[in-house]
């Protein structure tokens, strides 16, 4: 029975390790966030883009959503270093999007002030650095596994 299963998940796991080594150094398939940000506008949240980053930075989701009187709009993005980044911004409550963004839990690790803007660092549960900025009219959030070094330029980029 030992010889049978053999037989069997051998072939399966070569195939398996050469698939992922075949795969590794695939480009991402990135996407174009245009047309979210437009419909963000258009729904009333007039939403910073970045302008500005250097050659590595992938969009690769983008998503406008409008509910409760709310919009919120996420772009999603792979690094140069190739960790994983959200953007995200909103014209509802602060502290809803805080919860939906970060979760339960986010510990303040301080004020950043970014080309003018003071961002408050947080600290997830999952160990991910965030920065948040907010004002009257909306919450900016970038986040992710990124490091802090390519969050706070991506914030910059923001203007």
């Amino acid at each position: 029975m030992v010889i049978s299963l053999a037989v069997l998940l051998v072939p399966i796991g070569a195939f398996f390790l050469l698939w992922g080594f075949l795969t590794s150094d695939q480009p991402v398939n990135g996407v174009d966030p245009r047309p979210a940000y437009t419909e963000a506008e258009g729904l009333g949240l007039d939403a910073p883009a970045p302008e500005g980053l250097p050659d590595g930075w992938d969009p690769l989701s983008a998503q406008t959503t409008q509910g409760d009187g709310a919009v919120t709009l996420r772009v999603g993005y792979q690094t140069p270093s190739g960790g994983g980044m959200q953007y995200v911004a909103g014209d509802g409550l602060a502290e809803e999007i805080l919860v939906a963004e970060l979760r339960d839990g986010p510990r303040p690790t301080g004020a950043v002030t970014l080309d003018g803007r003071e961002w408050m660092s947080y600290l997830t549960v999952d160990g991910n650095p965030a920065l948040v900025y907010t004002d009257e009219s909306m919450t900016l959030v970038v986040h992710g596994d990124a490091s802090m070094a390519e969050l706070e330029a991506f914030a910059k980029a923001l203007g």
